[in-house]
């Protein structure tokens, strides 16, 4: 005798798909999950922006000391006319002879001091400053940087905690 065969019904369509509920439960439990895996970016956004300015004002040293070398002239690193406490960070000027700006850097989106007082940075013709200084830069939140310009030009940098 042959063999009975059966056949298997194919699930009912119900037993296939997700329903819409199912289907929202599992993204809010995803979602829940994502956001505590992923860190929260504005801290690396912000130590970005620290970063970036830091690499800007060490340029903008650099820039005036070799200016000062070159040409066998006393450059000046100065801030532009600033009506708040934030000097430095409301923008910088390279001055030339005869305080000509040679150029000119934009403000910050930070706080930058320089904590000697100073409002200007004078290279002389021998590409050295008369009193070495001291910038800190802090973002409106975070941890912050502090670069040291010693007499000789050279800059170096240190992290820094901002109130």
């Amino acid at each position: 005798m042959g063999f009975l065969k059966t056949m298997k019904l194919p699930p009912s369509s119900s037993a296939l798909g997700l329903t819409l509920l199912e289907m929202l439960v599992t993204l809010a439990v995803l979602a829940a999950l994502a956001q505590l895996a992923l860190p929260d970016f504005s801290a690396v956004f912000s130590q970005g922006r620290v970063a970036a300015a830091a690499n800007r004002l060490h340029r903008a040293v650099a820039l005036a000391r070799t200016a000062a070398l070159t040409q066998g002239q006393s450059h000046h690193l100065r801030v532009r006319e600033a009506e708040s406490e934030n000097l430095w960070g409301d923008g910088y000027a390279l001055l030339g002879a005869m305080e000509i700006p040679l150029r000119v850097f934009p403000a910050e989106p930070l706080t930058i001091v320089e904590r000697s007082g100073g409002q200007a940075l004078t290279f002389s013709p021998q590409g050295r400053l008369a009193t070495g200084a001291i910038f800190t830069l802090c973002p409106s939140f975070g941890p912050g940087l502090e670069l040291t310009v010693a007499l000789t030009g050279r800059v170096s940098q240190a992290p820094l905690a901002c109130d």
